[in-house]
């Protein structure tokens, strides 16, 4: 119980604390002062970041009365989404060389009391794989990975990527794996039907997000698919978001397609497909929303390299931790969940 403590005021406390005193050092994105804005709105479905937007609300309601402004509510916001990330980092693997590739990318950036809606989405997908690889190893059941799940999907729409993962991972398919699934499914979308019929939406999908093939005509985009700007930035995201994380997937990745491991690498192939079609509206200040596939980039290369390292014992993290025989299930001695 001391271990578990100790990682919850480390993740949740000191580690939080750290990032946003270190807000000063965020690099902008395209949307950072308009986000701030939506916080003293009166509160609406806001379709792009619907629960994120909530919490940071909360968070200013709640210490407004202490003179917090609302940028500062929305950096605390992002610093503690940083203390769940490194958390769910940790949970994966000890394994130092599953960090490398983030200390060596922009990634970290986004919880420096960044004011956008990218860090929930970011550290909540980090913990569907942590409970993923959980329920794959039979140490817990599917309510906390399909919770996760949903979380992420209504933090930021961009994590409905998760799902075709999260589904491949878990073949060959049977009633028991498909009963949740489905569930979770209904759940999503009648949640996601009720808050855009009586939820006063705003943020909604427009035709300017996907870049033409051909032609920018009506699409409001600046450019079109195989424009030379497009793949000039679209470098520059992958440089700055997955420098270390692509070389190692490429020297040591994609070579397991099934499990956990499998459905990571299918949610690689998912985000880099849509940062292909994407249009980054912001030029270069959409570094952060460019980040998305970097995220699962650098997981990969850094557990493949942790896989093939010649320390396979390193590559455990509090999941593969030895349960002991009288604790309940999914629980390890030192209070930790373990898989």
């Amino acid at each position: 119980m001391k271990n578990a403590f100790f990682r919850l005021v480390f993740f949740l406390v000191l580690v939080p604390a750290v990032l946003f005193q270190l807000r000063h050092l965020s690099i902008p994105g395209g949307d950072s002062a308009w986000i701030v804005t939506l916080v003293e709105r009166p509160l609406y479905f806001f379709f792009r970041a619907p629960l994120v937007v909530v919490f940071h609300k909360a968070l200013w309601l709640l210490l407004n009365g202490w003179g917090w402004s609302a940028g500062d509510c929305v950096s605390l916001s992002s610093a503690l989404a940083g203390g769940v990330f490194f958390w769910g980092l940790f949970r994966l693997s000890k394994n130092w060389r599953l960090w490398v590739p983030f200390l060596f990318s922009c990634i970290p950036w986004i919880f420096f009391g960044h004011q956008e809606t990218y860090p929930w989405p970011f550290a909540l997908s980090v913990w569907v794989f942590v409970f993923l690889k959980m329920r794959l190893r039979g140490r817990c059941g599917h309510f906390p990975l399909y919770l996760f799940l949903i979380l992420a999907t209504f933090a930021h729409p961009m994590a409905f990527m998760l799902w075709p993962g999260v589904i491949f991972a878990q073949r060959p398919w049977d009633r028991e794996k498909l009963k949740p699934l489905l569930i979770s499914i209904v759940i999503t979308g009648l949640l996601l039907v009720v808050f855009l019929l009586f939820g006063k939406a705003g943020g909604l999908p427009q035709r300017k997000w996907v870049l033409p093939v051909f032609e920018v005509g009506r699409s409001l985009t600046r450019y079109p698919i195989f424009s030379w700007r497009h793949w000039m930035e679209l470098g520059w995201f992958y440089l700055i978001s997955m420098p270390v994380g692509a070389f190692l997937l490429f020297r040591f990745g994609f070579r397991e397609w099934r499990g956990w491991i499998g459905g990571l690498n299918v949610t690689v192939l998912v985000t880099i497909a849509w940062s292909l079609i994407w249009h980054p509206g912001m030029g270069y200040n959409d570094w952060d929303l460019f980040s998305w596939p970097g995220l699962f980039v650098n997981l990969a290369g850094g557990l493949a390299w942790s896989r093939a390292s010649d320390s396979p014992q390193d590559e455990k993290g509090v999941l593969d931790a030895p349960q002991n025989e009288n604790s309940p299930p999914g629980i390890d001695p030192g209070g930790e969940f373990s898989s």
